[in-house]
């Protein structure tokens, strides 16, 4: 294998990248919820009767005149590829079945049209032959409004069971219709800003340029894989700044407002930056997009790879025409709406303010100019919607490797973000009883029982710890440090004595769970309840939860870098409390769980973390997955949490050290990988062999390769081990592919394929070199491209050769399977008052015979074993 077969040429990063900023795609979000898929409740509209053994010996009757009008208005053209009559009486089949079994409450056009537009579908399914009919002259002809059909619809596809290829297609033509209308309401303040009202203009009016630069979005975004908000946004300010630029070069200064031409003039930027500036988007991800995909798009999708002469505006009606044809061909194929009806009839309406609602008013409405009755419920609920939208954003969510489907309270009863801050500060509360005090606390009973009482040592740390907690928070307060925690550092003290109860609290439901599962060890918990880097682990935790439940602007791990603890150690104490409190809420769950993420991710491998000395104690380094599950999982069958942390770390010493210890942190790790890597695998469709040469490359990177994952995410080394392993296989799968997918995982980060750490010496420095002096210096941060091909590719190109070119004596691992596995936390909350924990496994008892006679007759007994 050549180097140049699995290097990364000409297919920059930079393309798939997705703002993380929260400002206007939260702004974009709110607004697009009103057109977004709307989830109604079952209502009385669709009644389920049970009518099926009274119709199944009914004839069709004869279609309605109703329906043959709306067919005749359809034009249906004997140009298609499929039958006008049968086409007809299909449809109307299916309507009439439909109305055999449920009430079809309400317009019965809007029924019909969920009859027909299914037919239409399952035609296009199964024959990819363009056809005159769309659904833009569907919902004409019926006389319902976008919003009306897609809310009967969405019940249609329920009643009648549709296949799970019309759902998704019904999906993806609501997902474009709403990213179309969200852009639109942002285009037509965009307009008004940048463009004059110029109609006496022979050459080249505003209603010529209004419909261009529209028609071209429209064109290009159908071009799109998955046509998301945010690189929509971009695509139509590309296209602007293409427009406006050539409006200038061919001085049709008439159309181009002074006061922007002035503003660019003084900010002595081009026309994307100005509009990403004034227009809330990003500048850093616009102009990435417009040089590395809208460029390339341009080119291939409007001109077919060739020169336009003279330009767009001087051949503007004919690219025009081409464009609208084209784009009628396309979602007429696809058989989606056509967008192209948010223009006006009259470009004066665009430069009035009051016009930036026509988007949801054209949806509301039909061709009779009548509004859909429900259509004012439906924005409230959509609305709601949006404000739960923000909550999520604002609340953590569920980490890849916690996934499962989760019933509780937040979800039958939608939270806002006001009450869901509130929610979190009521569970943390509820964590701790108003009259819990230490003296006479359980805990303290404890402690008590113990041969040399750990609790002045307990007391002792906690004391110091909150003390320095005040003093930190009161001087990034006063230095300005941290902004906008109000929260916070207006009652210090308030919160500095909820740390320490929940401390206590904490220790005592710790102290409780080990004294319960092993009795009569009083002096190894009293050894464990000394150790200062347990005591500031669960001090660390208990900081966490405060801050999380107050929304805090502090993050982690800000609260380990204030107790001057090691992220590696405080992910050990994780499993511990989870297990001990069962009064934790999901949300509380979920964070931990994401923090301990976090750690095994990317804080464990900084230069200066334990890990490093303990891989170099260890006889093999790196345990490989195997021996990292079977060590961790023999000594959970033997031992708790708590206990099994004694056992790991010593008492000598504070550090990560332990060959156990260690093989338990590389069992999470490879856990996580293991999830992570399955979820990719899954979403671009590696076969078998794929996933087990994924998985070889990754232990071997993992125990021979060890230093590339200092300093870095391990998701930078995942990526990098999939594309290898993609072209080594010769799959049709670019870097791009896989980077979109892995932007769908919950933990993905623009920064994970941004700023890679890459050090000058990693090129000439050895492995075992690494090991023994993991401190480095110039160090540089570079995109994932570059450090692929100049440290990744080098470093494993020779083993993957051999891997590809010599099976027999490099045998391809397993690809484990995530069940058996495991994180924490371990316990799963269906809901606040029930969790689900696993079952223990008991030891297998010795196989015992049993004797026992079977009479088979009075005269006969069989004797079996």
């Amino acid at each position: 294998m050549e180097a140049s077969v699995v290097s990364i040429k000409a297919e920059p990063l930079d393309e798939i990248e997705q703002s993380q900023t929260q400002g206007h795609i939260n702004q974009m979000d709110e607004e697009s919820s009103l057109v977004s898929k709307i989830v109604v409740p079952p209502s009385p509209i669709v009644n389920r009767l049970a009518l099926h053994h009274l119709t199944a010996q009914r004839e069709t009757p004869e279609p309605s005149e109703k329906f043959l009008a709306i067919i005749e208005g359809l034009g249906i053209q004997k140009t298609d590829h499929f039958d006008k009559e049968e086409f007809s009486i299909q449809a109307w089949k299916q309507y009439h079945s439909s109305s055999q079994y449920v009430v079809l409450e309400g317009n019965p056009n809007a029924w019909i049209a969920c009859a027909l537009y299914s037919q239409m579908i399952s035609k296009k399914l199964t024959s990819k032959s363009p056809t005159s009919l769309s659904l833009a002259n569907i919902l004409c002809v019926c006389g319902i409004s976008a919003m009306e059909f897609f809310d009967k619809m969405e019940r249609w596809t329920e009643t009648t069971s549709s296949s799970k290829k019309m759902r998704d297609h019904l999906n993806k033509v609501q997902s474009s219709l709403a990213v179309s209308a969200v852009v639109y309401k942002k285009f037509l303040k965009i307009f008004r800003t940048l463009f004059m009202n110029v109609e006496n203009d022979e050459v080249f009016s505003t209603t010529n340029l209004l419909r261009l630069i529209w028609t071209m979005f429209l064109l290009l975004k159908k071009s799109f894989p998955s046509e998301d908000l945010i690189n929509s946004f971009h695509l139509l300010l590309c296209v602007i700044e293409q427009i406006y630029n050539e409006l200038c070069v061919c001085n049709m200064e008439n159309l181009v407002s002074e006061d922007f031409a002035q503003q660019m003039l003084d900010c002595g930027e081009g026309a994307l930056e100005c509009l990403c500036r004034r227009f809330d988007g990003i500048v850093l991800d616009a102009k990435h997009f417009r040089t590395h995909i809208y460029n390339i798009k341009r080119d291939h999708v409007l001109f077919n790879g060739r020169d336009v002469e003279g330009g767009i505006i001087a051949r503007h009606q004919e690219l025009i025409e081409v464009w609208n044809r084209s784009y009628t061909e396309l979602i007429t194929k696809r058989a989606e709406l056509d967008e192209r009806i948010f223009l006006p009839a009259s470009v004066d309406k665009v430069f009035d303010s009051l016009y930036d609602c026509s988007p949801i008013e054209l949806l509301k409405r039909g061709s009779g100019d009548a509004s859909f009755a429900d259509a004012e419920l439906l924005l409230r609920m959509s609305t709601q919607n949006c404000l739960e939208r923000l909550s999520e954003q604002k609340n953590t969510g569920t980490p890849l490797s916690a996934k499962s489907y989760i019933i509780s309270s937040e979800q039958l009863f939608p939270l806002t973000p006001l009450s869901s801050s509130l929610h979190n500060i009521s569970r943390l509360i509820a964590l701790i009883p108003s009259d819990w005090t230490l003296r006479n606390s359980f805990l303290e009973q404890c402690c008590q029982s113990m041969r040399d009482n750990p609790l002045p040592t307990i007391a002792l740390h906690a004391e110091n710890l909150a003390i320095r907690f005040v003093e930190e928070i009161q001087s990034e307060t006063n230095e300005n440090r941290i902004v906008n925690d109000h929260s916070i550092s207006l009652s210090i003290e308030k919160h500095q004595a909820t740390v320490i109860t929940l401390f206590y609290i904490l220790m005592e439901r710790i102290a409780k769970y080990e004294m319960d599962k092993n009795p009569g060890r009083d002096l190894e918990f009293c050894n464990v309840f000394r150790k200062e880097e347990f005591l500031s682990s669960v001090f660390a935790c208990a900081i966490e939860l405060v801050l999380f439940s107050y929304g805090s602007v502090r993050v982690f791990p800000w609260s380990v870098k204030l107790l001057k603890l090691p992220p590696i150690s405080f992910h050990k104490v994780i499993e511990v409390i989870i297990r001990a409190e069962p009064g934790l809420s999901r949300n509380m769950v979920k964070h931990l769980n994401r923090k301990e993420e976090e750690v095994l991710e990317e804080l464990a491998w900084s230069n200066d973390s334990p890990i490093w000395n303990a891989i170099r104690r260890r006889r093999d380094c790196v345990p490989s997955c195997n021996i990292a599950w079977n060590q961790s999982r023999q000594l959970s069958k033997s031992y708790s949490p708590a206990k099994r942390r004694r056992l790991e770390d010593g008492t000598a010493s504070p550090s990560f050290n332990s060959s156990t210890a260690t093989a338990m942190f590389f069992r999470k790790v490879y856990f996580i990988c293991c999830m992570r890597l399955t979820d990719l695998c899954d979403r671009i469709r590696v076969d078998e062999r794929g996933r087990r040469m994924i998985w070889t490359l990754l232990e071997h990177v993992l125990r021979s390769e060890t230093s590339l994952l200092a300093g870095r995410h391990l998701d930078q080394n995942l990526l990098c081990i999939i594309y290898i392993i993609a072209k080594t296989l010769k799959m049709q799968t670019t870097f791009i592919d896989i980077m979109t997918n892995y932007r769908h995982q919950p933990q993905s980060r623009s920064q994970v394929y941004r700023e890679v750490l890459v050090i000058k010496s990693d090129i000439e420095m050895s492995d075992e070199e690494f090991k023994q002096s993991p401190e480095a210096s110039d160090e540089m941060k570079v995109d994932l491209i570059m450090y692929y091909n100049k440290v990744f590719l080098p470093r494993v190109q020779d083993f993957v050769k051999k891997m590809d070119d010599d099976p027999a004596n490099l045998p391809l691992l397993p690809f484990p399977q995530p069940r058996g596995f495991g994180l924490s936390p371990v316990k799963r909350n269906v809901s606040e008052r029930v969790s689900v924990l696993p079952l223990t496994t008991s030891i297998p008892q010795t196989d015992r015979h049993f004797k026992f006679n079977i009479n088979s007759s009075p005269g006969k007994a069989r004797t079996c074993y």
